[in-house]
């Protein structure tokens, strides 16, 4: 039987003299706070205390019924999502970290930490890059050979071996990308790419 939703208690805050809904509730331990909207209630000078506002109650604004109506909602939608990313997360831990999250944050590493000039940054993209994409100029897509065999495996079970046959030992010759020529040779600098890969990888938490 799935676990009920926690329940959440409605509070009245106020921002620029505009009262709003807040929905409080605890999930796994943690407290969290989501904002409903603009609460339908106006000041009572006389008791010191907030009152429903007169007149009927607009589209965009919620009474103390309503608002409670949207917290579940909320709710709902917050233990939901926690739920998809803990599954998630669950699934990153047993299958491992895959070749496609390992290259996204390579290609990072090269851009934010080793600097890599821009030729080598545009070289490494290509080869790690994801098939059907654009480019710039023209109608071409990127045919994306190595993410497409081996993107959504295991990076820790993918072998040199694998690599090169989803095509990392092809001379791709010279190809447009963003209206430029671009050489990719795996007799050079294709094979200094992987050497430099296998590196990085290696010290990455799995």
């Amino acid at each position: 039987m799935p676990a009920q939703n926690p329940n959440a208690t409605i509070v009245i805050r106020e921002h620029r003299g505009q009262p709003f809904y807040e929905a409080k509730f605890r999930h796994q331990g943690r407290q969290v706070k989501r904002r409903i909207g603009p609460a339908w209630l106006e000041r009572d000078a006389d008791a010191g205390r907030w009152r429903r506002h007169r007149g009927r109650l607009p589209d965009d604004a919620y009474d103390e019924r309503r608002a409670h109506v949207a917290a579940a909602q909320l709710v709902a939608d917050y233990v939901s999502e926690a739920a998809n990313t803990e599954r998630a997360e669950q699934e990153r831990r047993t299958r491992g970290v895959t070749f496609r999250e390992v290259a996204r944050a390579y290609l990072r590493w090269l851009d934010d930490v080793r600097g890599a000039k821009p030729s080598t940054l545009r070289d490494h993209a290509y080869v790690l890059g994801e098939p059907g994409v654009p480019y710039k100029r023209g109608s071409r897509t990127t045919a994306g050979r190595v993410m497409a065999a081996l993107g959504d495996r295991p990076a820790a079970q993918i072998t040199t071996r694998d690599r090169r046959a989803a095509g990392c030992d092809q001379r791709y010759g010279r190809v447009a990308e963003d209206g430029e020529q671009v050489s990719l040779r795996y007799s050079g600098r294709v094979q200094l790419r992987e050497q430099a890969f296998d590196v990085w990888a290696a010290h990455q938490p799995r």
